[in-house]
């Protein structure tokens, strides 16, 4: 076994191993699991544990396709003897004859329209997530190393922290699956009109104080940093709305008016 190789390069070598057709199918699925593990974990850290922890998301989404393609590269790996056990064998599809739960109907996911930045600090937290999470492996095994587990208060840590950071990591793979970027505000002849990811500029018609937002998924909401959801009461107010309009938000305090000033 080769502990201490790299998953990325692993990847780059099988793919120049299928013809380019194949290589074209097999990159999305690798990609993913690229995401998950991170490009510089080490082969190590795949254990079998780790990897139907992997597994399962791909399960809840019904996700046969890449199912079958990482399947294939980790019997790759084995045929190599880069591991000691065929970690495919841990990836359930179909074609293997114990099919991956499908989705119903109702539990496809839906897409998530995420600004650039959101999409990025996704893409950034779910990097630290990863090279926490390999760290937290080899925490994992040198805790259980002590044989007396059941004072073993490092380990219990360990593992909570553990089944969270995965538990986040499920959370945004499935975020980043469906994710798409928001468009730029539409115009409407010379007025631009209020769509997800555009930034508002309000005019609060009976004080004269103006605001500045950012529509954004509800996942996305930070008020404290100017983004509000779609789902608020301004949100959903503004929304289609156009510059120059006036508009009416119920909030607990009674009834505020704004005027849209800019759409940028």
């Amino acid at each position: 076994m080769e502990p201490h190789l790299r998953l990325a390069h692993l990847i780059t070598q099988y793919l120049q191993t299928l013809p380019p057709e194949h290589q074209a199918l097999a990159q999305p699925p690798l990609a993913r699991l690229l995401r998950w593990f991170g490009r510089d974990t080490p082969l190590g850290a795949l254990t079998p544990q780790e990897v139907v922890t992997f597994a399962q998301t791909l399960a809840e989404n019904g996700d046969e396709r890449t199912g079958q393609e990482i399947k294939a590269f980790l019997t790759y790996l084995k045929r190599r003897g880069l591991t000691e056990e065929n970690l495919g064998k841990y990836i359930r599809t179909a074609r293997g004859g114990r099919a991956s739960p499908k989705a119903s109907p109702e539990a496809v996911p839906t897409p998530v329209a995420l600004t650039p930045e959101g999409l990025a600090r996704l893409r950034a937290e779910a990097e630290e997530l990863q090279r926490e999470r390999v760290a937290l492996a080899e925490e994992v095994r040198r805790a259980a190393a002590d044989k007396d587990v059941r004072e073993n208060a490092p380990l219990q840590a360990a593992r909570e922290r553990l089944a969270w950071v995965n538990s986040r990591l499920q959370e945004i793979e499935a975020l980043l699956h469906t994710a798409r970027v928001m468009d730029a505000a539409p115009t409407q002849g010379e007025r631009r009109k209020v769509v997800p990811g555009c930034t508002v500029h309000l005019l609060d018609v009976a004080t004269g104080r103006e605001h500045t937002y950012t529509l954004v998924d509800p996942r996305e909401s930070n008020p404290s940093a100017g983004r509000i959801s779609t789902e608020s009461p301004v949100g959903r107010v503004l929304l289609e709305r156009c510059e120059g309009e006036e508009v009416e938000v119920r909030v607990p305090r009674g009834v505020v008016r704004y005027r849209i000033l800019r759409v940028t």
